[in-house]
């Protein structure tokens, strides 16, 4: 993935090959899964009765069951696509984060130093971890690419919330809810439903892999590091 060249350390071309493919898988799979609920809830209850004939013709126990069966095509249309969307928040940080793992260990590999990632952690965001080891440790500069970090930190904690709460911002810490919050008033495929995250479409999917995209290949030509052993 990296290696040492010249006595530099910096990312191989076939590492960004690679985490392009793993975009474009993800782009690939929110466009399939998502394709089927498209439909809203006015367009299901018509095709639901047009398949099922007549309404009036109906006995009382039919009308009962089908009228049953709609309502839980409409639950399901109204929730199943809830938990597709959280968990594809999470697999698109996910991907920049085991990406940028990846360089961090083979920059502690090919140039070792003393002081460890480990020794580094804070409290902070694990990326903004990765960024803090490599301008302490290794002198980098990543002044370029804070404007794209910040885009990325409401989403960050998007992810932390639909990891620890499923999206209920009712008992999260007051900056993630503002965050969030935020986010939400600037997304229109995304609101807050008592007090619950919840997304109309997946036009933010792709909005947050844009900018995952792009920090990402901004970071890896950032990672060049002169090895002086």
């Amino acid at each position: 993935m990296s290696s040492v060249k010249n006595k530099e350390f910096k990312v191989e071309i076939a590492a960004k090959i690679l985490f392009k493919r793993k975009c474009n898988y993800l782009i690939e799979t929110i466009t399939e899964i998502t394709s089927q609920f498209v439909k809203n809830e006015q367009d299901i209850e018509e095709e639901h009765w047009t398949k099922t004939g007549d309404a009036t013709d109906l006995s009382s126990e039919d009308f009962e069951y089908h009228s049953k069966y709609l309502e839980e095509l409409l639950e399901k249309h109204k929730h199943l696509p809830q938990i597709l969307y959280k968990s594809i928040i999470v697999s698109i940080y996910s991907l920049l984060e085991t990406a940028i793992n990846d360089i961090i260990k083979c920059v502690e590999y090919e140039v070792p130093k003393k002081i460890k990632f480990k020794h580094l952690r804070t409290k902070g965001s694990e990326i903004e971890n990765f960024i803090n080891f490599l301008e302490l440790v290794h002198n980098l500069d990543f002044e370029t690419i804070k404007p794209c970090l910040n885009k990325l930190k409401p989403f960050a904690d998007l992810r932390n919330n639909i990891v620890h709460k499923n999206g209920n911002l009712k008992y999260d810490n007051d900056q993630r809810v503002k965050n969030i919050m935020t986010l939400a008033s600037q997304n229109s495929s995304m609101e807050i439903i008592d007090e619950e995250v919840f997304f109309k479409n997946n036009l933010i999917l792709f909005q947050y892999l844009k900018i995952v995209e792009s920090f990402g290949y901004k970071f890896f030509d950032l990672v060049k590091i002169t090895n002086t052993q």
